[in-house]
């Protein structure tokens, strides 16, 4: 019985970290929770491996799986009012997978120092992190990095560790503001983990005065982006795809474009682009074209859904069969630049919402299609591998077309943003019913735009349109049905940071410590017997 109310009580514990975790998290924002919201979590795991009970590894696991639960669960019920479905998938996924990362702890026996245990823990989590940046079900909305987002002022030397360098910073203070807290509890000193903490949280402290002047700078740049409300979907327009261009051109020509250089539509708000490999020759293109004339300085980047033949030999559940001309073709969620200087490159977008634009092993498991909501537009959206990364305008800047749901992946970003003057964001969020998912989202940018010093535009079907300088701070802005144009001058991207020289660094090291502390576990264990 003794017994049971010990993990009762370990358990609360796991439901106050994750409420604690869900308060500093966007959008709530009280951020000083995600610097010891993961205490409880600590005190709850510290109870476990310093018991007797058999079964560690279990009791861990369960820690582990309702502290991230209740932490993502609470943070994206507007989900639920969407995609019941998609909501419970996200939230089951990341919280088992975290949890089985850190039910290894228990499969050893007590261990002497607590840093241990942290760096073993820290080690966890951003190896989760890196590997939900990298499997086809993963999703790194979750990346305790991007919590920040709301502050801008607090994340400016994010230039120098990335998104991924904040989220070591927040679990090294939670380590150590929990072994200040144990040492005190056992009357131990604790004083060194206290001068970590403080020494952890100087970057934070120091963060304002690591801002880049933007109105000193020679590299302006004009730019615009349209904001819609409007269905992407209609028989009508996709027979017909200038009816919808006309209609978005008539918004955006409401403001003078003359001195605009870039102009940004949204994603898939062209439903027929028609076939890539001969997209000149499509309605789309021509109807985009001859608008193109009255501006030579103007280049439009849009999204739209293109096409391609499929050979015989590459037939897949992702493709479909035209019926009437006997052959199989795959759509393509692309961003497409036009300009007057005629070029017409397109970026496929590569990474799908999982059971949402694309079902993960189709052609193995049919019966996944189960699973699937109508969340976005298409389940059956394939990658175009022929497509270009970066886009120039007329003027020869170069950028990088993102689509919507990529801009969550803080190693892409920066991979690209290392690649650009600026980023682009073409996204569609006409289904969401809950527009507070397009606030949350749309603060993970601020950390993106910080880590490589580029501006971000973000055009948007509903949701957030939005221009976000170098700094992180928001221009211009429209929301949900508040549709029209968002004008801005911007400072381009001056040189590479020190985090694009480095990204991916701390993820590396976590890789490296995980499976180290590990193995050093295991023989600790063996060798004990």
């Amino acid at each position: 019985m003794s017994h049971m109310k010990s993990f009762v009580s370990i358990y609360l514990f796991a439901i106050l970290s994750g409420i604690l975790l869900w308060l500093g998290w966007p959008n709530i924002g009280w951020f000083p929770f995600l610097f010891v919201g993961l205490v409880p979590f600590f005190l709850g795991l510290e109870s476990i491996i310093d018991s007797s009970v058999k079964f560690k590894w279990l009791h861990l696991f369960i820690l582990t799986f309702i502290t991230h639960f209740i932490w993502s669960g609470i943070s994206i019920t507007y989900l639920y009012n969407t995609s019941p479905k998609t909501y419970f998938i996200v939230i089951i996924v990341q919280s088992f997978t975290l949890a089985l990362g850190v039910f290894t702890l228990g499969m050893f026996n007590k261990f002497r120092s607590k840093y241990l245990v942290g760096i073993y823990v820290i080690g966890t989590f951003m190896s989760v992190e890196y590997l939900n940046q990298n499997w086809m079900i993963g999703s790194p909305y979750f990346v305790l990095g991007n919590g920040l987002g709301m502050y801008p002022s607090l994340i400016q030397f994010y230039e120098f560790v990335g998104v991924e360098g904040g989220t070591l910073l927040i679990l090294l203070l939670n380590v150590f503001a929990w072994i200040a807290i144990s040492n005190i509890k056992s009357k131990r000193s604790f004083q060194l983990p206290v001068i970590l903490f403080v020494i952890s949280v100087l970057p934070f402290v120091l963060s304002p005065f690591f801002k880049v002047d933007e109105e000193s700078s020679k590299k302006q740049f004009k730019v615009a982006a349209l904001h819609t409300y409007m269905e992407t979907y209609t028989e009508e327009g996709h027979k017909d795809p200038s009816l919808v261009i006309d209609s978005l051109w008539k918004m955006s020509v409401v403001d003078d474009l003359s001195d605009i250089e870039l102009m940004v539509w949204p994603e898939t708000i062209i439903s027929n682009l028609g076939w890539i490999h001969n997209i000149s020759n499509e309605k789309a293109y021509q109807t985009i074209e001859g608008r193109l004339s009255e501006f030579p300085r103007l280049s439009i980047c849009t999204g739209g859904y293109g096409f391609s033949v499929v050979g015989e030999d590459k037939i897949d559940a992702y493709s479909v069969k035209d019926e009437s001309r006997n052959f199989h073709y795959t759509s393509h969620n692309v961003a497409l630049t036009m300009s007057s200087t005629g070029r017409w490159p397109v970026r496929s977008k590569a990474i799908f919402i999982p059971f949402q634009e694309r079902i993960p092993f189709l052609d193995q498991f049919p019966f996944l299609r189960n699973f699937a909501d109508v969340v976005g537009s298409n389940t059956m959206i394939s990658y175009y591998e022929h497509g270009d990364d970066i886009h120039k305008t007329s003027g020869g800047k170069k950028y990088a077309p993102i689509l919507c749901f990529e801009s969550v992946y803080p190693l892409l970003m920066a991979d690209l943003g290392k690649q650009s003057d600026l980023i682009l964001i073409l996204s569609n969020e006409f289904w969401n019913k809950d527009l507070r998912g397009s606030d949350q989202y749309m603060t993970y940018h601020t950390g993106m735009a910080i880590q490589s010093r580029t501006p971000i535009v973000r055009s948007c079907n509903s949701g957030i349109s939005v221009i976000i300088d170098r700094n992180g701070n928001v221009l211009a802005k429209k929301r949900g049905k508040d549709t029209g144009i968002l004008k801005s001058s911007i400072t381009l991207k001056q040189d590479e940071t020190f985090y694009e020289k480095i990204s991916g660094l701390f993820y590396t090291l976590s890789l490296i410590v995980f499976p180290v502390l590990f193995l050093f576990g295991l023989v600790r264990k063996r060798w004990a017997k």
